[in-house]
């Protein structure tokens, strides 16, 4: 009976720290991609298009680079919506739609930090 315990025990706390372990990792991956974002659709509406289209391109990079992680353990809905996302943002910024860009860059940095934060650790995401 104690065996049992303490390896159900064990179970749960690794559980727990694997739990703990994905909230801090998507937030880690995609923090700097939805901040980069939010920045990027102010730049353009001020009028500087070529750095907003730098921080977006960096910020479509980190996607692509944790699109798997982050599939691994996200809903495939947000994902897909998001790379559709991106594919618009990718076409404004090429044809200098700027609001159009700074739009999709707001959607985006919006997406990504429901992503995270959908899996960030507490208790209203636990039950």
């Amino acid at each position: 009976m104690e065996r049992r315990f303490i390896l159900g025990l064990g179970i749960l706390l690794f559980v727990l720290a694997f739990a703990i372990a994905v909230s801090l990792g998507m937030k880690a991956i995609h923090a700097p991609g939805e901040e980069a974002l939010a920045h990027a659709a102010q730049l353009s509406l001020t009028g500087d298009m070529e750095q907003a289209v730098s921080l977006a391109g960096e910020a479509y990079s980190r996607w692509q680079k944790y699109r798997s992680i982050t599939a691994a353990f996200a809903d495939h809905s947000p994902m897909d919506d998001t790379e559709r996302l991106f594919q618009e943002m990718l076409v404004y910024a090429q044809s200098r739609e700027i609001p159009h860009f700074a739009a999709s860059c707001t959607q985006l940095s919006a997406m990504l930090k429901a992503i995270y934060e959908t899996h960030s650790f507490s208790v209203k995401n636990i039950f």
